[in-house]
């Protein structure tokens, strides 16, 4: 029929009709609860007030030290660690989240209030080529990790330490 408006849900129970009301009422009391900023109202940065959310680069978190800090410190020591072994074929690192996350932001000229754009798994492998000066990330959250054990010397020790 012509100007008869269609049902948004047909062959619904009533209670659960009355679940999606009452769902309906709580979510628009939440809403309306929300703080409405004033829009000529100049408002200012507050460290505190979450920035981390938005700009963690710049936030020094409470006991600790700055993301952007812990990213340069991270590929200084990366650099330091490269140039010590120039003639190595492979070198292994091992380091936690944020100091990675901070050198495939750098290597990938990804801000790093964008890092999490990227995601690293825990024990995944990140896989980096370092050529005439140059990076380039190959892998991220790589598990194919060495399938055969390092050969042990006669004391216990790896050969690799050697």
């Amino acid at each position: 029929m012509p100007g008869r408006p269609t049902p948004l849900l047909a062959d619904v129970p009533v209670t659960y009709l009355l679940f999606l009301e009452k769902q309906l009422t709580d979510l628009r009391t939440f809403v309306d609860k929300l703080p409405v900023l004033d829009p000529s109202v100049v408002w200012l940065q507050d460290p505190s007030s979450g920035d981390w959310r938005s700009e963690p680069a710049e936030i020094c978190v409470p006991g600790g030290e700055r993301l952007a800090d812990v990213a340069e410190r991270a590929w200084n020591g990366l650099n330091q660690i490269v140039q010590r072994h120039p003639d190595a074929e492979r070198i292994l690192v091992v380091s936690h989240n944020f100091p990675i996350l901070g050198i495939v932001c750098r290597i990938t000229g990804t801000h790093l209030n964008d890092y999490r754009s990227f995601h690293l798994d825990p024990c995944g492998v990140t896989r980096l080529a370092y050529h005439a000066g140059h990076w380039n990330l190959t892998e991220v959250n790589g598990r194919e990790y060495t399938r055969t054990a390092l050969p042990y010397s006669q004391n216990g020790r790896s050969s690799a330490t050697k």
